[in-house]
C-alpha cells in the first residue's frame, strides 16, 4: 500500500491513519491557513481532508467485507462456491450525529463556565479564552458541522440575555471564534447572530474612543449594574446619559447588562425626560448639526442646470421686453408695479411647470436633516476637564456606496480638538442611517458647544 497519497501528505499522515487521525490533522493544519488571505490554500486543504475521509471509509469497508483467510483457495468450482457461505455485507457505518457531538462539547463548556462563576473567575478574559479553546479542542468538535453548531449555541447563549460573566465571555468569544474579524462567521446564525454582530460593532466603537470617553461609559455601566431600581435613586445626569448612550450601544448593553435592569433604567430615563426635558442635564449636549447650508440643501447637477435655464430665459425676456414684452399702463401712463410683479410671478410659475414637464429629477437624493440629526445623536464626545468654552466645529467629506454604506470619510476642517474630530469620524464610519439612493458624495459639518 502506497503511503505517499498527495492528500495524506498534505495532512502530514501515512496510510495507517484512521478517521480520528484525519480530523485531528485537518484541525491542526487549518490553524495554519488564513482563509481570507489564502483562499486557494484553504480549498486545497479542504479537498485533501474530504478525499482522505472518503479514502479511509473505503479502506475500512473493504477490510470488513474481505473474504476470511481460512477459505480454501481451490474453491473455484460452482459446487465449492455454493458450499462456501458468502461473506456478510457490512454497511458503511453512519457518521456521528453533529448535533449530539455539539451537545457534548457545549455541555462541557457550560460545566466549565459554572465553575468559573463559582470561583469568581468569570471576569478574567484569559480564563474564558482557555475554556473556549478547551471546548474547541474536544474530540467531538473535530466534526466541522458540530463545530459550527457549537458556535451557534454560544451566539444564542449571548443573545438570549445577560448571565454572570457574559460581559467577558462576549469579548473572548468574539476573538477566539473570529467573529470580530470576520462578521460572516457570526451572521450565519440568524437573528441571534445578527444581534451579536451589531453588539460587536458597538463594542468596537466603544473600544475606539478616547480613554476619557471610555471611562465615562464604563462608569455609567457600573452605575447601572449597581442600581437595579433607578427610580428616585439614580442621579438625573446618569439617567440622561443612559438615554443618550442606549441610542448607540443598545445591543451591546443587552448582552453585558441584565435586561430587566435595562428596562427599569429606560423607564426611569423616560420619566425624567418627561418631567424636566434633556436641556442642560449633562455636559454632553451638542450644538445642532451644521451641514453645508442651514436647510441641509446640497447643490447637484440637475439643480444647477435648472437655475441656468431660468437665468437664460430671464435674460432673453429682459432683452425683448422693450419691443415685444407686455406693458401695464396705469392712469398716469407709467408702469404699474403691482401688475409687473404679478407678471413676474406668473412667468416663474410657468418656468417651474415647464421644468416639471421635463421630469428633471435627481437620481440620488442628498441626506436629509433628519438623517444628519440621527448621526449627530450617535456622536459620543466628552471634553477633557478644563477644556474651556466655545464651539468646536469639524467638517468632513463623506462617500457612500450604492446601498448607503459609508465607504470613506475625509476630514476637511478640524475643530482644533482631535478627540472630537475622531469621535465624529468614528460615528460617520459606523452609521447606518443613510438609505440606498442617497447622494454618493456630500459635505457635512458637526458642532459641539463646550460647557461654560
Amino acid at each position: 500500500m502506497r503511503d505517499t497519497f498527495p492528500f495524506l501528505l498534505r495532512l502530514g499522515l501515512d496510510a495507517g491513519a484512521d478517521a480520528k487521525d484525519i480530523r485531528r490533522a485537518y484541525a491542526r493544519e487549518l490553524k495554519k491557513v488564513d482563509q481570507e488571505a489564502d483562499p486557494d490554500g484553504f480549498q486545497e486543504l479542504r479537498q485533501a481532508y474530504e478525499v482522505a475521509l472518503q479514502w479511509q471509509a473505503h479502506q475500512e469497508f473493504e477490510g470488513q467485507a474481505a473474504v476470511p483467510a481460512g477459505v480454501e483457495e481451490a474453491a473455484g468450482t460452482q459446487q465449492a462456491a455454493a458450499a462456501e457461505p458468502a461473506p456478510p455485507i457490512v454497511a458503511q457505518p453512519a457518521p456521528d450525529d453533529p448535533y449530539q457531538l455539539a451537545d457534548q462539547a457545549f455541555t462541557q463548556f457550560q460545566s466549565s463556565a459554572q465553575e468559573l462563576v463559582s470561583k469568581n473567575e468569570s471576569r478574567h478574559q484569559s480564563r474564558w479564552r482557555e475554556t473556549l479553546q478547551a471546548s474547541l479542542s474536544h474530540d467531538s468538535l473535530l466534526n466541522l458541522t458540530a463545530r459550527t453548531i457549537f458556535e451557534a449555541r454560544i451566539a444564542h447563549l449571548l443573545a438570549t440575555g445577560w448571565k454572570p460573566g457574559h460581559e467577558t465571555l462576549f469579548v473572548a468569544a468574539s476573538e477566539v471564534l473570529d467573529w470580530a474579524r470576520d462578521s460572516r462567521r457570526i451572521q450565519q446564525f440568524g437573528e441571534a447572530g445578527a444581534m451579536v454582530d451589531r453588539a460587536i460593532d458597538q463594542w468596537k466603537l466603544y473600544e475606539s474612543m478616547s480613554a476619557h470617553s471610555m471611562g465615562t461609559v464604563k462608569q455609567l455601566i457600573q452605575t447601572v449594574r449597581n442600581t437595579p431600581n433607578p427610580e428616585r435613586l439614580a442621579a438625573r445626569d446618569d439617567l440622561i446619559l443612559f438615554h443618550q448612550l442606549t441610542d448607540r450601544f443598545y445591543h451591546w448593553f443587552s448582552i453585558i447588562i441584565d435586561r430587566e435592569i435595562l428596562q427599569k433604567w429606560h423607564q426611569a430615563a423616560q420619566a425624567e425626560i418627561a418631567r424636566n426635558g434633556t436641556t442642560g442635564a449633562v455636559p454632553l449636549g451638542e450644538a445642532p448639526v451644521e451641514s453645508s447650508s442651514k436647510s441641509g440643501w446640497t447643490w447637484s447637477g440637475w439643480q444647477i442646470t435648472f437655475m441656468i435655464i431660468l437665468l437664460v430665459k430671464g435674460c432673453a425676456a429682459l432683452l425683448t421686453s422693450g419691443s415685444h414684452g407686455p406693458s401695464y399702463p396705469s392712469a398716469t401712463g407709467q408702469a404699474d408695479p403691482v401688475a409687473y410683479q404679478n407678471a413676474v410671478n406668473q412667468a416663474m410659475r410657468e418656468e417651474l411647470q415647464a421644468a416639471k414637464t421635463l421630469q428633471i429629477a435627481p437620481e440620488e437624493a442628498p441626506p436629509t436633516e433628519q438623517q444628519l440629526e440621527a448621526v449627530r445623536r450617535q456622536v459620543f464626545y466628552v471634553p477633557e476637564p478644563g477644556k474651556g468654552s466655545g464651539v468646536l466645529k469639524a467638517s468632513f467629506a463623506v462617500e457612500l456606496d450604492g446601498m448607503g454604506k459609508v465607504i470613506n470619510v475625509q476630514r476637511t476642517q478640524s475643530s482644533s480638538d482631535q478627540a472630537y474630530d475622531e469621535a465624529v469620524a468614528r460615528t460617520l464610519k459606523h452609521t447606518t442611517v443613510f438609505p440606498p439612493g442617497t447622494q454618493r458624495k456630500f459635505p457635512v459639518s458637526f458642532s459641539y458647544r463646550l460647557p461654560e
